[in-house]
């Protein structure tokens, strides 16, 4: 059985939660030996397909009614669904490393599909060793609140917002939340220069526990736009130190290590490999 990780933030569009999912996964793609997933669950509105495969909007679409959630939902409601007929459904971004489940070609509050997405993600984690799903944000979707409590972890998305930080502090459903899991804390679009620095959010807000940080990246954010993620980071991925894009290198390879880690995914390959 495999782990599930599900990258979440209290507000959409500021905490650069998608694409800190992608950088991250494709990291983990490159630099271990483990089966992942990727996947979302915003329905038609993501950037996590654009950014990762070079079709056009209009062969999206076409993906979108032959793959992904919508062609394994139909399964699920015809209960032909199995852990061995997932992958058949996704496409491949790193063979055998890394595979992407587009979304659904309806927006993710549109159609009652909650439980053929839980049962979809479920039986993933019996055929890889990691999923990785971006969810919406905010706790306002019932389907959000059940793909967190089936997560084996949740990476929450912050900023340096002073106003969302302080919010958080009252936010009961998210101390409830992490009572209950597995989280780690990552702070997107990160300014190392700002007076708001990781080191003394983490001294101000008691709630944030194990912090890390995403800097903001103009080439990874241009790779976004002209769909070559993964192209960006094997080209940066063994930059030197004074390259300008090594912080972010560093620590997206930091927080792709943490998931690792706290997912007991390596020392499950440290105990495989017989060390």
């Amino acid at each position: 059985m495999g782990k599930q990780v599900v990258f979440w933030g209290p507000v959409h569009g500021q905490t650069g939660t998608t694409s800190n999912l992608m950088a991250t996964a494709c990291m983990i793609g490159l630099e271990s030996t483990i089966r992942s997933l990727i996947g979302h669950t915003h329905g038609s509105y993501s950037i996590l397909e654009p950014a990762l495969l070079k079709d056009t909007l209009e062969s999206l679409g076409t993906t979108f009614q032959i793959s992904g959630l919508d062609a394994l939902e139909r399964l699920a409601r015809n209960q032909r669904l199995t852990s061995l007929n997932v992958s058949d459904y996704t496409v491949p971004l790193l063979y055998q490393r890394l595979d992407l489940l587009t979304g659904s070609n309806h927006p993710a509050d549109s159609i009652d599909h909650q439980g053929e997405w839980i049962d979809i993600f479920d039986q993933a984690k019996r055929g890889y060793d990691l999923v990785m799903i971006d969810v919406n944000s905010g706790l306002g979707q019932l389907n959000t609140v059940h793909m967190l409590q089936q997560s084996d972890m949740v990476v929450i998305n912050l900023n340096q917002n002073a106003v969302l930080l302080d919010r958080l502090q009252e936010y009961q459903e998210l101390t409830d939340l992490l009572k209950e899991k597995n989280c780690v804390f990552v702070l997107g679009q990160y300014n190392a220069h700002s007076k708001y620095t990781a080191r003394n959010i983490a001294r101000r807000y008691k709630f944030v526990q194990e912090l890390y940080t995403i800097p903001h990246c103009v080439d990874f954010m241009d790779a976004c736009n002209d769909h070559s993620v993964m192209e960006f980071l094997l080209r940066h991925r063994n930059v030197s130190s004074r390259h300008p894009n090594a912080p972010f290198i560093r620590d997206v390879r930091k927080l792709a290590d943490a998931i690792l880690k706290h997912t007991g995914i390596h020392s499950r390959l440290f105990c495989e490999k017989g060390a």
